[in-house]
């Protein structure tokens, strides 16, 4: 690729991950919304892996666009799962807060231990090995024990957990039905 095509290929990425939510929104069914965001993944992972093949600013630019939306489509199954929970707005929070921590963590992985290594192809080698084997895209359901209160226990029941005089803001994150009920704003 070029150092011209990067740029393109950057913005057709882009754009088609913008397109992919729009279309997932206005064409897929949301009953089928766990099989989508598997093949969608999957997909994405496979254009990750031809990504290492490509030859040329067109063929690159084509495969990051199918990439894109691919991308597009997780980004709307993430988004319909988040507004038809109970409490939106608190799934939305912790999702943010878990996602950024992700990608500050894949990002450092990637620029200190991956890309000197093995350069852009071990970048897209990692990303398709990570999507192909994510748990959560796998497992049959999220359970809050399992997969969430960890998380919490480790980071958050400090300052929102049993004890009521140490509570911060009402908001208690050791169990499940405190968490989805927030707490006092």
């Amino acid at each position: 690729v070029s150092l011209e095509g990067v740029g393109l290929v950057a913005m057709a990425e882009i754009i088609a991950l913008g397109l992919g939510v729009a279309l997932g929104d206005a064409l897929l069914p949301v009953a089928r919304l766990r099989l989508i965001t598997v093949l969608a993944g999957l997909l994405g992972a496979g254009l990750d892996l031809l990504s290492l093949q490509a030859t040329g600013d067109g063929s690159m630019t084509a495969l990051r666009a199918g990439a894109g939306l691919a991308e597009g489509v997780l980004v709307w199954g993430t988004t319909g799962v988040v507004v038809r929970c109970a409490n939106p707005a608190r799934v939305a929070g912790i999702f943010f807060v878990v996602q950024t921590l992700g990608q500050a963590a894949l990002g450092a992985l990637l620029a200190h231990a991956v890309l000197p290594r093995w350069g852009w192809q071990g970048g897209f080698a990692t990303l398709a090995l990570l999507i192909a084997c994510g748990r959560p895209c796998w497992s049959a359901s999220v359970d809050f024990q399992r997969d969430i209160q960890p998380i919490l226990a480790g980071h958050c029941t400090q300052c929102h957990g049993v004890d009521s005089k140490e509570r911060k803001g009402g908001l208690r994150l050791d169990e499940r039905k405190s968490a989805l009920q927030g707490g006092d704003s």
